[in-house]
This record gives C-alpha cells, sequence and structure tokens, in this order.
C-alpha cells in the first residue's frame, strides 16, 4: 500500500506508473485470495491506464490480471470480456504470430475450459497450436504440453485432455 501512495503522489493518481503499483497490489490481494478487496483496485489500474495510453494500448498484464480476477470470482462473462479485447489488441497490436497472441487464444480457451464449454474452447487451441507449429516444427517438445497447461488439446481426435 506504501509503494501505490508514493506512486501517487511522485507520479500524480493519473499516471500509469501509479496504474502499475495498483496491479502489483491486486496480485497480493489474489494470491491471498481476497478477491473483493482487489477488484475496486484492478478496475482503478485498468481505468488510468486506459486514459493515460488509451484503449487500444496493450497493457496485457492489467487486462490479463483483472480477466483472471473475473474468473476466480465466477464472473465468466466479464473475464471472457477481458480475453476477447486481448485475443483483438495483441493479434493488432504484436501480430498473428507473437507469443503473447497466442497466450491470449490459451487464456481464452482455458476460460472456456473451466465453463465446461469445450466446443469452444477447442478452435482457439488448435489455432495456437497451428502458429505455433510454423516456426517449430511438429516434434518439439513445447508442443507437447500436460494435461493442466494451457495448449493441451490432441489435435487428432478433438478431444480436450485435462478437466
Amino acid at each position: 500500500m506504501k509503494a501505490c501512495q508514493l506512486a501517487s503522489q511522485q507520479f500524480g493518481a493519473d499516471h500509469p506508473d501509479y496504474g502499475s503499483s495498483l496491479n502489483n497490489l491486486v496480485a497480493l490481494y489474489m494470491r491471498m485470495g481476497d478477491y473483493t478487496t482487489a477488484e475496486p483496485f484492478m478496475r482503478q489500474a485498468l481505468e488510468i491506464t486506459s486514459k493515460a495510453l488509451g484503449e487500444d494500448h496493450l497493457d496485457y498484464a492489467i487486462l490479463h490480471n483483472l480477466a483472471v480476477l473475473y474468473k476466480y470470482m465466477g464472473k465468466h462473462a466479464e473475464a471472457a470480456q477481458l480475453y476477447h479485447r486481448l485475443v483483438n489488441t495483441t493479434r493488432t497490436t504484436m501480430g498473428d504470430n507473437s507469443t503473447e497472441y497466442i497466450a491470449s487464444l490459451d487464456n481464452l480457451a482455458e476460460l472456456y475450459r473451466a465453463m465446461g464449454n469445450d466446443a469452444a474452447a477447442e478452435p482457439l487451441l488448435r489455432q495456437a497450436l497451428e502458429i505455433r507449429l510454423k516456426p517449430l516444427g511438429e516434434d518439439h517438445p513445447r508442443l507437447h504440453p500436460g494435461p493442466e497447461q494451457p495448449g493441451g488439446s490432441v489435435p487428432g481426435n478433438g478431444q480436450l485432455r485435462g478437466r
């Protein structure tokens, strides 16, 4: 909390660095499982960043953390909206082959899996896998994650492993 106060005093309450400090505070509350306390700080961090840098600016950590927070709180519709935003923003700003874009596809798929919607998760996992295959080749060890890792699809039979 002290770091947030210092950032607010030094940079101002509307500066992105203050938003980053709030994001760090949220990470602490999330690790403690105190999602209700974390949520207003996370919303504030996102609002500060959006105002200062623009709606299309990619502050991946803040958007991702808020989506994760909503997922943990059972607010799946809100989480999905943010994950869709991440998919679109990372594709536009980082490119179709970026690791950030692949991670955003995996994260959205994982949310769908957590919701029991494997039909929505599978095309996202397949798309992420196709992108990974391009530079690495099919036999690369990173393309064969365990059943609980993002991207844990079985390309041949259309079934998702794990959950």
